[in-house]
């Protein structure tokens, strides 16, 4: 009977304010990142999505992309580039290789692998 009263007065209203504000800060976090991958990230991922030839070879393997080769093709600073890579890496969509290369995730699929003519 106390919870009840609890719950009733101020302290379910107190509690579920609380409630409120943390649910709503979440989907507040989910939109930014949101907003970012469509008007910041989805054209880096669209660049190291691209399958990149490597020179001299019959088929198309995975070559990866220089931060700086990104920058150059979206007319962006390193910085904000490096940003969105960071991004789309924590989201799954991109991987780093050893040397600091990036390609996409999806292109590591077995489709990635284009005959050329």
């Amino acid at each position: 009977m106390l919870l009840v009263h609890f719950l009733i007065g101020w302290g379910g209203l107190i509690v579920g304010g609380i409630y409120g504000l943390v649910q709503g800060f979440a989907a507040l976090l989910r939109a930014i990142d949101e907003l970012f991958y469509r008007f910041r990230d989805y054209a880096v991922y669209e660049v190291i999505d691209t399958p990149k030839p490597r020179p001299g070879a019959t088929a198309i393997f995975l070559a990866s992309y220089s931060v700086e080769e990104i920058a150059a093709k979206l007319g962006r600073t390193s910085a904000s580039t490096i940003s969105s890579l960071k991004r789309l890496k924590r989201n799954g969509k991109a991987i780093e290789t050893l040397s600091g290369g990036w390609y996409s995730n999806d292109a590591a699929t077995p489709d990635a692998k284009i005959l050329l003519r």
